[in-house]
């Protein structure tokens, strides 16, 4: 679906059988960027007439971190955010037994990793996780 904004701008919203309302209001809202800032043609990096390969150009993201804080360390350890959506959804319908699995698990790994300044090695990490993967609270997403 097409939509134009008052400023004169406009986006392409894809549309799903599956979605309500209440997506589609939020899409149009996340895709009108109000504090674009027009930009000369002469200043603007691309010209009319570029061609090129799609996706070619872009830097590649490094994945290859090497370091975490408590954080980034905890949302390793934790489970998918779709089992916890899982969880939540069964919970909601009467079913709480996934989401006591889903909170014990969290609540092992976050006595297992403090809320501190500790920066932890991806070594450290792993073992970690093997250690916590031994635990019967660790909920095994197989």
């Amino acid at each position: 679906m097409k939509v134009e904004y008052e400023d004169g701008t406009w986006a392409q919203i894809a549309s799903s059988p599956k979605m309500d309302k209440t997506y589609y209001l939020t899409m149009i809202d996340r895709y009108h960027h109000t504090n674009n800032a027009e930009v000369a043609i002469k200043d603007h990096p691309m010209k009319i007439g570029d061609e090129g390969i799609v996706g070619e150009g872009i830097k590649e993201e490094d994945d290859t971190t090497t370091s975490f804080d408590y954080g980034g360390a905890r949302i390793h350890c934790y489970p998918s955010n779709e089992l916890q959506w899982d969880a939540a959804y069964h919970a909601r319908q009467g079913d709480n037994t996934l989401q006591e699995k889903v909170d014990a698990h969290i609540a092992m790994v976050k006595a297992e990793i403090p809320a501190d300044d500790k920066i932890y090695s991806v070594d450290e990490l792993d073992v970690i996780v093997q250690k916590l993967v031994k635990d019967p609270k660790w909920v095994d997403e197989n």
